[in-house]
């Protein structure tokens, strides 16, 4: 972030930044344990990394959540990589120990430097308007206001 950031100062680059968190998550661990939650978790990263661009970074922030930083990207690019990801984990199955998983993300973005200016802004931005469609209505990408 701090790279990006550095980039958009000097150059009036934007990114995004994509925030994402396992819908209910809690409820796979409880129900399934959490070997199979670690294995799912495992397996997003590849998900992840294999529907962004090499030039984007993906990285498990703690638990089950996840940021992806879209350098170059503006908001509606943005909604684009966020959809597909979403849609995506959707509709795949994740294959653990022999059992079968199927899961949801709710996601949310912000933008620099059209939604915040810091990491520290743009990090809680994104993180606030996922937890927005995460206490709306899961499953959805939402973009921060």
């Amino acid at each position: 972030l701090d790279r990006e950031i550095g980039r958009m100062e000097r150059y009036g680059r934007q990114f995004s930044v994509l925030f994402m968190d396992i819908d209910y998550f809690k409820t796979v661990n409880d129900n399934h344990g959490h070997l199979i939650g670690s294995g799912i978790i495992s397996q997003m990263g590849s998900v992840i990394d294999d529907a962004i661009r090499e030039s984007d970074y993906g990285f498990r922030f703690g638990g089950d959540e996840f940021v992806v930083v879209l350098p170059e990207t503006g908001v509606r690019d943005a909604e684009i990589v966020a959809e597909r990801l979403r849609k995506t984990i959707q509709e795949r199955i994740f294959n653990i120990d022999g059992g079968e998983y199927k899961i949801t993300v709710s996601i949310g973005i912000a933008t620099c430097p059209e939604h915040a200016r810091t990491k520290e802004q743009i990090l809680a931005l994104a993180d606030e308007a996922m937890y927005y469609g995460k206490n709306t209505t899961k499953n959805i990408v939402y973009v921060a206001s």
